[in-house]
């Protein structure tokens, strides 16, 4: 090993790898963070931030408002225990822009045996992940929320309301809108993009592994809850509502701030087809949108 490191330095490999790599203090594990002590080349190109900038600060300057939390955890836990982690992360530039990388986090001894560091290798997967979108809008994914889009919830909405036909079952339907939608804007701001897959997140955490979330129009969302009356739907759309409102509040960096209006129905046996249950739920969303940030309930 002696004569390996005569001929080169692993520094000099570390500092010429193509993937970021941080190391970091052991602690703190509490805010702010464990503290930056190494950042090699690929970093600074990979985050934006030099390396002066970099160097004294700590990692969760780099998570955002979509960064997953369980991910984070996952990790402080691996920190607590002092052992390696794997896992995919959404990271932000300095400029604001995203890129998920696979991370992988290793504790470093000192001469006595104790962690006294962590290292963390950062290869950045995002045009991986963009393919695995792509992937998922062929499969009726929506490519920015990761909902169902539009044809794939009608065909769910069409299956659920044959079911309940049949067997004289009930389901909600829930559509809401973002009350400061700007539509020609969203479609070519990264920060709309953004808050579009905030939503998308934020159903998934709220929302029943049964439900189907969609994205079925460029600012129409819908949920479809089988099994569920107007009182349940009625609770899971004000925790979304709150929920999103929290974020927003959590993360300043979310602009411009939104809420969001919901319109709810329930199904009826004189229904004659799905559409009846879609248009009378868009009928509240009309009502909540005038006045915005509600829900609005329409029972027949």
């Amino acid at each position: 090993m002696n004569a390996l490191e005569q001929e080169f330095g692993f520094q000099d490999i570390v500092e010429n790898a193509a993937d970021g790599v941080l190391v970091t203090k052991a602690s703190p594990l509490d805010d702010p963070g464990p503290e930056i002590v190494y950042a090699n080349s690929a970093m600074e190109a990979l985050s934006g931030y030099s390396r002066d900038e970099l160097i004294g600060a700590t990692p969760r300057m780099l998570q955002g408002p979509l960064t997953d939390a369980s991910a984070c955890r996952r990790i402080r836990r691996a920190l607590q225990e002092k052992s390696q982690v794997r896992c995919r992360l959404l990271n932000y530039r300095k400029d604001g822009g995203q890129y998920w990388i696979e991370i992988s986090i290793m504790p470093l001894l000192d001469k006595s045996g104790a962690v006294s560091h962590f290292a963390a290798i950062q290869r950045d997967i995002s045009a991986y992940v963009k393919l695995e979108e792509h992937f998922s809008k062929a499969a009726g994914k929506d490519e920015t929320t990761l909902l169902s889009n539009k044809d794939n919830f009608l065909d769910g909405l069409d299956r659920e309301w044959r079911r309940a036909y049949r067997h004289h079952s009930l389901f909600s339907l829930l559509t809401f809108q973002v009350d400061q939608f700007n539509a020609s804007h969203a479609r070519d701001s990264e920060q709309s993009q953004q808050m579009l897959a905030l939503i998308g997140a934020t159903c998934k955490a709220v929302f029943r592994r049964e439900d189907t979330l969609g994205r079925i129009g460029e600012n129409e969302f819908a949920v479809l809850m089988p099994e569920t009356d107007l009182r349940q739907a009625g609770l899971a759309a004000e925790r979304l509502r709150s929920k999103l409102a929290a974020l927003v509040d959590r993360h300043p960096s979310i602009r411009p701030p939104f809420t969001v209006s919901i319109g709810i129905t329930q199904n009826q046996l004189l229904d004659e087809r799905p559409e009846s249950v879609l248009n009378r739920a868009r009928q509240g969303l009309i009502k909540a949108g005038a006045q915005g940030d509600r829900v609005t309930v329409v029972e027949i």
